[in-house]
């Protein structure tokens, strides 16, 4: 799609969630290398993003940085930010897909399992 600074800005091939954007930094292999100009530009291509959601009539959406921790730059990661929409807010409704499995593929879960055991557990 486009370039800011070190930040290219692109969709993927196979998105995780609804109007999926990626920002890659180049040069940078963990959140901690990442300079004010990264910062900035990071800023710049999400207000873009956010723009066009705007102009779709989307009111609802999560972003994360991915940065590759202390051995990232031997393993040849780059930070990275995934943005996607959600689902308009409306009365009574409750996504069944978090921002936490969509960004990180991590599942997320209201009740631990004890808790869930203690519940159902009197009905048996």
């Amino acid at each position: 799609m486009g370039n800011i600074g070190r930040v290219a800005w692109l969709t993927p091939f196979a998105p995780a969630g609804f109007h999926e954007v990626w920002a890659v930094v180049s040069g940078a292999a963990d959140v901690t290398e990442l300079t004010g100009d990264d910062c900035r530009a990071l800023g710049r291509g999400l207000s873009r993003v956010l723009a066009a959601y705007r102009a779709w009539n989307l009111a609802s959406f999560n972003f994360g940085v991915i940065g590759g921790g202390p051995h990232a730059r031997e393993h040849g990661h780059q930070v990275l930010l995934k943005v996607m929409s959600r689902s308009n807010p409306e009365p009574w409704y409750r996504s069944d897909a978090t921002y936490f499995e969509r960004l990180y593929s991590e599942a997320m879960i209201d009740l631990s399992p004890e808790e869930v055991a203690d519940g159902v557990r009197a009905r048996f």
